[in-house]
């Protein structure tokens, strides 16, 4: 056996390796019972470094390896894990909180950073950078003013999505939406100063997951949120999943447009170069059981199967149930130089598409798209 632990003893037991055991124990935070156990097995090792190896202390040299080990591999043995940080800020939250929430979130900090963010997406050449500087004080102002709301409200930001202030908690609702759940929880990085602290959000209604890293650091009050990682990436993230949300109930609500109205003919006439105008008719058609008193959408005009141009379209008229309507314009160019393209097509081969945006129906009820 001491042939076996040659190696090891030659370097455990040397003295420089108690001294430092001991100055590792006392500088981490253990709790005193930890610390006096890793002080007895440090003692240990030094009577070994005296007198040699038995059994027993062979026994305790391999207990003061694996100790080693977690000190080095394992720094959050050592602290508070992230993630009970993570559920102290959403009891603080939940519970209303203000004082704890604040002080387990630097979010001063996340404010100016989202603020930031949000006005880096502003590319334009009128706006200086004092006025930049200005509208970000006041966007860093009603961001943290909305995140004190939601603390006050214990955490429900729905309650603040009619404020148009409510940034923050319309980023969230971005977030989570309604069906949106944490997946899990993962602590991605960990030193005795920072990590860093991933959440999974499922958005049951898109079947998509986003990543939320949240970066926490260690103070003398334990881990305090201090920023999220690569935030201008997040919140592209979020306006793509905001725009795939309202492309979902759309796509609904175009297939109940067409339940309703119907287009049956568009015609065009050519141009009349003395008035410098054509003319246009539409046909549609009532298929539903209720009468129609208004019609909003666009037109697009396609000749030999390419966009040459849309017409917007608006009829204030009613449409009958199980009913067909005809409307016919003048069109001038001299007021629509847009529409030169369609006028100067040929009659043959055009088509037209109608985009409805919009139906009010006579007994008050309306379908619209989402925007």
């Amino acid at each position: 056996m001491g042939n076996k632990f040659y190696r090891l003893k030659e370097s455990l037991t040397n003295s420089k390796v108690y001294i430092k055991a001991k100055q590792v124990i006392s500088k981490n935070k253990f709790d005193d019972k930890a610390k006096q156990s890793l002080h007895n097995v440090a003692d240990e090792a030094e009577k070994i470094r005296k007198n040699g190896f038995s059994k027993k202390q062979t026994i305790i040299i391999s207990a003061l390896l694996v100790i080693c080990l977690i000190i080095v591999l394992w720094p959050t043995s050592r602290v508070e894990s992230p993630l009970n940080a993570v559920s102290k800020i959403e009891q603080a939250i939940v519970a209303g909180d203000t004082k704890q929430a604040m002080s387990l979130v630097k979010f001063n900090n996340i404010a100016e950073e989202m603020s930031s963010s949000v006005l880096s997406q502003i590319k334009s050449k009128k706006l200086t950078n004092d006025l930049l500087s200005y509208m970000q004080k006041e966007l860093e102002n009603k961001i943290v003013a909305d995140f004190y709301n939601i603390i006050k409200n214990k955490g429900d930001f729905y309650k603040n999505l009619e404020d148009e202030n409510a940034v923050l908690s319309k980023t969230l609702n971005f977030l989570i939406g309604k069906s949106g759940s944490v997946l899990s929880r993962e602590v991605l990085e960990v030193t005795d100063h920072s990590s860093i602290v991933r959440l999974v959000i499922f958005r049951a209604d898109l079947e998509k997951e986003i990543n939320v890293d949240l970066m926490f650091e260690y103070t003398d009050y334990g881990w305090v949120l201090t920023k999220v990682k690569d935030l201008d990436a997040l919140l592209a993230t979020l306006e793509e999943i905001e725009q795939q949300r309202i492309d979902k109930i759309n796509k609904k609500i175009k297939e109940n447009f067409n339940s309703f109205l119907v287009l049956k003919d568009f015609q065009k006439s050519d141009l009349d170069p003395k008035e410098n105008s054509f003319l246009m008719r539409l046909s549609l058609e009532n298929i539903s059981k209720e009468d129609i008193q208004e019609v909003t959408g666009t037109l697009k005009i396609m000749h030999l199967g390419q966009l040459i141009g849309t017409i917007d379209i608006k009829i204030p008229d009613t449409i009958h149930a199980h009913n067909f309507y005809e409307k016919a314009w003048s069109i001038k160019l001299s007021d629509y130089k847009s529409l030169n393209s369609i006028a100067k097509a040929s009659s043959k081969n055009i088509q037209a598409d109608l985009e409805i945006e919009k139906i009010v129906f006579v007994k008050g009820n309306v379908l619209e798209l989402v925007k």
